[in-house]
């Protein structure tokens, strides 16, 4: 079983599809926009279909957090994807605002309040959201770290790690491996160097989990391409 940690505006979605292509549609997807599952609400019921939810399911891949499922599945594989904490507060409120969906409470709360990119970086769950959603777990201790500036590097050795087979759809089987695009947006508010800057300022504690998360990936990348096969 793998528990697949969506951080949002991290390529999830780029990963998630090959997840659910690679494994047969064997994944458990756990979404829901306002988070409100984003941790265990009835560990009894869980427990008590955990060996029906291992038999029909590869992965749990979704927006929640570590500590959901690490007491449910403590032996699974968990894994995640990074992302350098400016881009994603940047690409989170650019897709945000495109979105324009009034039913999104930060679509609202952004609107509402007038917000910038620097004042929504601010805000508690976004400029901490990937050491949120990892918390309970040190970087290091996690089974297997992508990170999205090189994720077909960092997914072939997924690949040869847990020999996963590349089934999509995007690509034959003997192409070398290349993750979609998927969720990507071509049009972007213009973020200034200086807006960059504060935003750098105000995510300090992810700032510092990418960077052990960085070199936790280049750790396992060396020690999986030494591996033979």
């Amino acid at each position: 079983m793998f528990i697949s940690i969506h951080i949002p505006k991290t390529a999830g979605t780029s990963l998630g599809h090959l997840f659910d292509y690679g494994s047969g549609r064997r994944v458990l997807w756990d979404y829901k926009p306002d988070y409100s599952n984003a941790l265990m609400e009835e560990p009894a019921y869980w427990l008590e279909h955990k060996s029906f939810i291992e038999r029909q399911f590869d992965f749990i891949h979704g927006h929640f957090f570590y500590q959901k499922y690490a007491d449910i599945f403590p032996d699974a594989v968990y894994v995640t994807c990074l992302r350098h904490p400016v881009h994603r507060i940047v690409s989170q409120y650019n897709h945000i605002l495109h979105e324009q969906d009034e039913s999104e409470w930060l679509y609202r709360y952004i609107v509402e309040n007038d917000m910038d990119v620097v004042d929504f970086a601010a805000m508690d769950g976004i400029h901490n959201a990937q050491s949120l959603h990892l918390q309970g777990r040190s970087v290091e201790n996690y089974d297997f770290v992508f990170i999205s500036e090189w994720l077909d590097m960092s997914f072939a050795a997924f690949c040869k790690r847990y020999r996963f087979r590349y089934l999509d759809p995007y690509a034959s089987a003997d192409s070398e491996v290349r993750v979609p695009g998927i969720n990507r947006r071509k049009k972007a508010f213009e973020v200034t160097r200086a807006m960059q800057e504060k935003i750098y300022g105000v995510a300090t504690e992810d700032v510092e989990l990418y960077k052990r998360g960085c070199q936790r990936s280049e750790q396992l990348i060396r020690s999986i391409s030494a591996m033979p096969g």
